[in-house]
């Protein structure tokens, strides 16, 4: 499937939400075909908007990106949100960890978000990681196999 298009589409389908927020989303990107569970892969991204979204101000920024790299095709959501501490971003992966439990009041959410995130990024034999700067907002990054000639996925991780 097209990671652009679904991207494109996903965006569009979470719309209301940055309007209603004021909210600039800029999508960059590239064709690039991968193989994988498009319901998996939708609820993905559907997760790392939602959390953009959420924890972006009104009137913020958010990227979406895919590019390609030397083994893998890359994903990228960023915002311009409170970023992560450095202490908290080996959790946030883990189920139902919230950063911050006095805001995870007011911008609600199960926090599971990140772990279905983590989960379906696994399916395909992919990496998801964080990179973070406190009060200057997060880029999550997701590497995923690229297909070969024949169409089959590699995951080149765990070459030797």
């Amino acid at each position: 499937l097209s990671l652009e298009k679904l991207c494109q589409d996903i965006i569009r389908r979470e719309y209301s939400a940055f309007e209603a927020k004021q909210q600039q989303v800029e999508f960059i990107g590239r064709s690039a075909t991968i193989q994988g569970d498009r319901f998996a892969l939708e609820i993905l991204l559907q997760n790392l908007l939602r959390n953009a979204s959420k924890y972006s101000a009104a009137g913020g920024r958010i990227q979406v990106s895919v590019f390609e790299e030397p083994e893998h095709i890359g994903l990228s959501v960023s915002d311009d949100g409170p970023g992560i501490p450095v202490t908290e971003r080996e959790r946030i992966f883990e189920r139902f960890y919230r950063v911050d439990k006095a805001r995870s009041r007011q911008v609600g959410g199960t926090g599971l978000g990140l772990s279905i995130a983590k989960h379906a990024v696994a399916l395909h034999g992919g990496k998801i990681s964080v990179q973070s700067e406190v009060s200057k907002g997060s880029t999550f990054i997701v590497q995923l196999p690229k297909l070969d000639s024949s169409g089959a996925s590699h995951d080149h991780t765990n070459a030797s």
